[in-house]
């Protein structure tokens, strides 16, 4: 083991991993971490040795399962009592990446809902979807830039109050990671009432739509924090001594754990399937109706005429889809982080969780006719608006 110096000359010692841990009896270390003294008699350190997938100076922090956390991720990049130009890459990219989404999420989120809350669009369930996706969208881009600041003012130990540090481990995770969750599954009661209109065709009752629009939007919501209330609950502050740093850690119990992957999984699966199967229904029912009805064209030639048509119908799915690709392969195929030292693709991971929500207007309103000439209109009355206030001033 090497130690190096300010001038980065490295002092090298021979230390024995394999040894029988001695402070087993008053150990500081962890999710099973090994404790091993300075010397055996009256030590005055001890170095936690982590198993895998957990690391931090007492193996606290850990990657792995399906819970990312911002904490996790990017505390260790945070340096103590340095301004924001001499911070790490990673914190000053974090930085960037989260400003461009605030300003993405607030200008979309707010045409969104304006588009949205046109008394033609909530004629139906999926104006109210919609209009609470948008809502969301400026509320998730709100939360997780105070969550970065929050995170960089506390490791930086600009913050040190204790009520607040443990407000916001208890809050802030849980509501980032229950943000994501109702978007997703708003968007797939979308993607179902859209599958109805197309099926159920003239039949299709708009009156019964809207009405359970309401309820449903309310269960998406209880039903997403119930699943994850236990992750608050969980939460506690831990402190070391020796970085002078406080973190917020989660302690699940095997069962809990298990649990917690399968919510994570549940959330994540369903909404996925519901927009990926909803997709192939819209493009093969439509498709078929008309190839009954016009015989002078092969199915094929109508499929392709149809997908032209109903193209809003069948891009917003598709594109939801495609977005949660990378989730996937990141949360099932990319092992846990081992080191503080690369962050990246975890980093990555936790802020495409948010994406759809920031792009409500590339996913439902520009692929659609009818809320694209709702935007003209909304942008009309704001043109309009600042012209008269010009001419005023």
């Amino acid at each position: 083991m090497c130690l190096c110096d300010q001038e980065r000359f490295a002092n090298c010692l021979h230390f024995n991993f394999s040894s029988k841990s001695r402070c087993q009896q008053r150990s500081v270390c962890e999710n099973d971490g090994e404790c091993f003294p300075d010397r055996a008699s009256c030590p005055n350190s001890m170095m936690c040795v982590c198993n895998k997938c957990y690391f931090g100076a007492k193996c606290q922090l850990t990657t792995k399962g399906f819970g990312l956390s911002l904490d996790t991720i990017l505390g260790y990049q945070v340096r103590q009592h340095e301004s924001i130009p001499r911070q790490k890459a990673a914190v000053k990219v974090s930085i960037a990446m989260i400003t461009f989404m605030f300003s993405i999420g607030l200008i979309s989120g707010t045409f969104s809902t304006m588009v949205f809350s046109s008394k033609n669009l909530l004629e139906v369930g999926c104006g109210f979807y919609l209009r609470t996706l948008s809502i969301l969208s400026m509320v998730s881009a709100s939360i997780l830039t105070v969550k970065l600041w929050l995170l960089i003012a506390t490791r930086s130990l600009w913050i040190t109050n204790r009520v607040i540090l443990w407000i916001n481990c208890i809050s802030m995770e849980f509501i980032l990671q229950s943000l994501p969750a109702i978007g997703d599954w708003l968007s797939a009661c979308v993607a179902i009432e859209r599958t109805f209109v197309v099926v159920k065709g003239v039949t299709f009752d708009k009156n019964k739509s809207k009405q359970m629009a309401r309820w449903i939007i309310i269960g998406v919501i209880l039903f997403t924090i119930v699943s994850v209330i236990h992750d608050p609950i969980h939460r506690r502050l831990i402190d070391d001594e020796e970085e002078k740093r406080t973190w917020c850690v989660v302690r699940y119990s095997s069962i809990l754990q298990i649990f917690d992957s399968i919510v994570h999984i549940f959330h994540f699966i369903i909404p996925f399937s519901i927009n990926f199967i909803s997709a192939i229904i819209i493009i093969i029912n439509v498709a078929r109706t008309h190839s009954n009805g016009r015989k002078n064209q092969s199915y094929k030639q109508h499929l392709r005429e149809q997908f032209h048509k109903q193209k809003h119908l069948i891009l917003s799915p598709i594109i939801l889809v495609l977005l949660a690709v990378p989730r996937l392969i990141i949360s099932f195929l990319s092992g846990c982080m081992e080191s503080v030292r690369n962050p990246w693709l975890f980093l990555f991971g936790y802020f495409i969780s948010f994406l759809p929500s920031l792009l409500i207007p590339i996913i439902f309103i520009l692929p659609s006719e009818i809320y694209r000439k709702e935007l003209e209109v909304v942008l009309k009355t704001i043109r309009k608006t600042i012209c008269a206030n010009s001419i005023r001033i």
